[in-house]
């Protein structure tokens, strides 16, 4: 078969648009015999373009051939608009057009990968323009329906990231999209839109998992320790629970204001309701007492409600504190430390743990050292409770409970205990017990009251009391006076008779037998009245002989 540019064969019609364009050398070139044999020279270019030469590339390519000389500069006309625009709107991309790039990757989601970042919600990922990158694909990836929101044109949250097909309302009409509080929300993570002048208490954005309400987390919530963080106000307080079961689908916020609204029928509240443990007992005050009272016959057909006394409080327990343990081996980690507290600390309860140094081999320990900061003073009491009798590597650890300054306390001291010491500051004024019928508004002994009123006591009666509360204390003292003096006679007599008893005993070991048994007989033996242990027969001596083996 002959190929082209053999000879006597005419050379191949160039391609379309590339007239003139020569793809072999020029006829006669020395050292390539026979390449341009038959080939005619180039067609000049169409008039108004500058010629195409591609010898130049092809003689840079051969070997051995002499490098032509640079062409001499053409001045050629000016290109027209409408063939070079296209060119040059491919060579460069449109300037403040728009800014999604082109989809050359083949991914369904352009912007995917485009920051460089790990995404930390991995395949559960359902943001169609999110930029972080996702190593094990994602469930939008086999799905992308997923990506629409299931509300569709309803939707109305401020901000909602996935895809509306159809549009939304709120684009249409933005007063569609605007809360109903207003001004007034209190809600840091409200999805709705607000006008300007919203002031936003708090800029927690997560959810309390003991009341459910954004803004604070679970160690601020009030609700957190029950009827214990409930504040203590004048009135009678009451507890209401066995609610309706048709109130079971209630929010918080809407059983709270049922409740409120039942209350609020029978007099003034000076507690409104407050839900504790979960939604099945609510705590409130009426600021009288009749009003109380009244409630409780009437709601007593609907719901379960009783008068009760003001909820106990104790400063201390609520206060932050941690734990402080030591005497465990000093290669041991933060991770170990968690194991270790595994199923001893409740999640909810812990901090944080913060690794510091333990004493070292010469002081008997192991080096190793840990400081648990824990939600209150009151868990970190129990953690170190449950610590005390631990061991690892066959060595005690050593717990020490610290409070909100770090001085150690004592772990064995329980609530109990505060309370028969008179440790609650609430409740004393000036070192006098509090009157707790004058804190619910309806003691009624005024000045002949026992305990203390506050700021309406008088000065009289301020004095009694004080004078009342050294005479206590003065009683308190001579009665522990009086048990010490009694332990130590207690003791002086124990000994004293112990001593006589040892006298005793040596007395009748050294003389006790009488002189004038002597003459009966000798003493009985060391074995008693009996016969002695070596007579096989068992014949007691006569009294004039000696025993067996005298003399």
């Amino acid at each position: 078969m002959l190929g082209p540019g053999m000879p006597g064969m005419p050379p191949p019609p160039p391609p379309p648009g590339v007239a003139g364009v020569v793809k072999s050398p020029l006829p006669g070139m020395p050292g390539l015999p026979g390449l341009g044999m038959g080939l005619k020279p180039p067609i000049p270019p169409p008039p108004g373009h500058a010629p195409l030469l591609l010898m130049p590339q092809l003689l840079s390519m051969m070997p051995g051939a002499p490098q032509p000389a640079p062409p001499a500069p053409t001045t050629a006309p000016a290109p027209s608009t409408a063939s070079t625009a296209p060119a040059s709107a491919a060579a460069s991309g449109p300037k403040g057009g728009n800014s999604t790039p082109a989809n050359n990757t083949g991914k369904q989601f352009p912007w995917e990968g485009t920051s460089g970042i790990q995404c930390k919600y991995g395949r559960a990922c359902k943001n169609s323009q999110c930029t972080d990158t996702h190593p094990t694909g994602r469930g939008i990836d086999e799905d992308p329906n997923s990506t629409i929101c299931r509300f569709g044109r309803k939707c109305k949250r401020q901000g909602c990231f996935f895809v509306h097909p159809q549009g939304r309302e709120v684009d249409d009409d933005p007063s569609k999209g605007m809360c109903r509080q207003g001004v007034q929300c209190k809600r840091p993570d409200c999805l709705y839109s607000h006008p300007e002048g919203r002031i936003v208490e708090g800029q927690e954005s997560r959810a309390c998992h003991v009341c459910g309400i954004a803004g604070h987390l679970m160690k601020d919530c009030p609700k957190r320790r029950g009827v214990a963080a409930l504040p203590v106000v004048r009135g009678q307080y009451v507890t209401l629970w066995n609610f309706p079961v048709d109130w079971e689908a209630k929010t918080t916020e809407e059983l709270t204001t049922h409740l409120a609204e039942e209350l609020e029928v029978f007099g003034a509240l000076t507690l409104p309701p407050v839900l504790i443990d979960g939604h099945r007992k609510a705590v409130g005050a009426f600021e009288d007492e009749a009003a109380a009272k009244a409630a409780a016959e009437v709601l007593d057909a609907v719901l379960d409600i009783e008068l009760s006394e003001p909820p106990n409080q104790n400063a201390v327990d609520n206060k932050p504190g941690s734990v402080l343990i030591q005497d465990f081996p000093a290669r041991w980690g933060a991770s170990d430390v968690g194991a270790l507290l595994h199923g001893t600390v409740k999640p909810s309860a812990l901090l944080g743990i913060e690794m510091v140094p333990g004493p070292g081999e010469g002081e008997g320990g192991n080096g190793g050292g840990a400081r648990l900061r824990m939600r209150d003073f009151a868990s970190a009491r129990e953690v170190a409770k449950e610590l005390q009798d631990q061991k690892v590597a066959g060595k005690p650890l050593h717990i020490t409970l610290e409070d909100e300054d770090g001085r150690s306390q004592n772990i064995d001291e329980t609530l109990d205990d505060k309370q028969k010491g008179g440790e609650f500051p609430d409740r004393r004024v000036d070192g006098i017990e509090m009157c707790q019928d004058y804190r619910m508004d309806r003691c009624t002994r005024g000045d002949r009251c026992k305990f203390s009123h506050g700021d309406e006591d008088s000065d009289e009666k301020k004095a009694r009391l004080e004078k009342e509360r050294k005479r206590r204390e003065e009683t308190e003292k001579e009665r522990e006076r009086d048990k010490d003096r009694e332990q130590r006679e207690r003791r002086r007599f124990r000994s004293r008779s112990r001593s006589r008893r040892r006298s005793r005993s040596r007395k009748g070991r050294d003389d006790g037998f009488p002189e004038d048994a002597w003459a009966a007989g000798p003493p009985p033996p060391a074995w008693g009245w009996g016969p002695p242990p070596h007579d096989p027969w068992g014949a007691p001596p006569p009294w004039g002989a000696p025993p067996p083996g005298w003399g």
